[in-house]
């Protein structure tokens, strides 16, 4: 009961920046390592050779799923809200696009990994699939698992390892933070 009061208050506002520049932060400091883990993958038959300018399309999956997890933690009025602040503060800061298109590939992107979602019910395994989809990995693969269309379990294995990093932890921030309007 007392653990309520000692919780620190965060305006919704704040917290949207705070979330939306710290897991830019992370995918900034994280996607050379993905893409450096993707084009040495021992897996492929070929090499991938992502650059850092194909980090956009990382950023995107990554938003994509942490909005996808606010319906976890908030009821969906409010998880629609943040989503809203959310959207708009990635668009105007993170995106070389009009702020209008930005948003709307943003959506489509949280609705791309929604769909994804639906059948694994593992947000990890869904970005670490959306990842081998956008990318098209699926092209460097040996012959068999290019015939089945889906990652080699090694790689996903370990591409889910990664990924997991990029997931906003919400337990340990609503354990100290209560967000008012």
């Amino acid at each position: 009961m007392f653990g309520l009061f000692g919780k620190k208050k965060i305006k919704q506002k704040n917290l949207v920046q705070v979330y939306v520049n710290t897991i830019y932060d992370v995918i900034e400091r994280g996607y050379p390592e993905i893409a450096e883990f993707i084009n040495e993958e021992k897996e492929f038959q070929k090499k991938p050779q992502l650059t850092n300018q194909e980090m956009e399309w990382f950023m995107y999956i990554v938003y994509g799923a942490n909005m996808l997890k606010l319906y976890d933690y908030f009821d969906a009025e409010t998880a629609d809200n943040l989503k809203l602040l959310i959207v708009k503060e990635i668009a105007e800061k993170y995106s070389d696009k009009e702020v209008d298109i930005a948003e709307d590939i943003i959506v489509e992107y949280e609705k791309y990994l929604n769909d994804i979602n639906k059948n694994t019910k593992n947000i990890i395994k869904t970005m670490s699939l959306a990842i081998f989809n956008k990318y098209e990995l699926n092209d460097y693969q040996t012959e068999h698992y290019q015939k089945l269309n889906q990652p080699n379990p090694v790689f996903q294995k370990e591409l889910n390892d990664m990924v997991e990093l990029f997931i906003w932890n919400w337990e340990d921030f609503l354990a100290k933070y209560k967000i008012v309007d």
